[in-house]
């Protein structure tokens, strides 16, 4: 089982060896991602509305 001091030794360990700034660079890549995943859902639950009637006739070329 882990104690709270194993976890803190372990935390340390990782930050020195990966080092701070490509832990936060990984965090906001993460952060970007799930907020890009949640507009692409909530985009494609909304049906986009077109203001202009879509014309299925042929062209009248005179």
């Amino acid at each position: 089982m882990f104690t709270p001091g194993n976890l803190f030794l372990t935390t340390v360990i990782v930050l020195l060896l990966v080092g701070t700034k490509k832990i936060r660079n990984a965090g906001e890549d993460i952060g970007v991602a799930i907020k890009n995943f949640r507009a692409a859902l909530n985009s494609e639950t909304k049906k986009p509305e077109t203001s202009e009637p879509q014309n299925t006739s042929e062209p009248n070329n005179k």
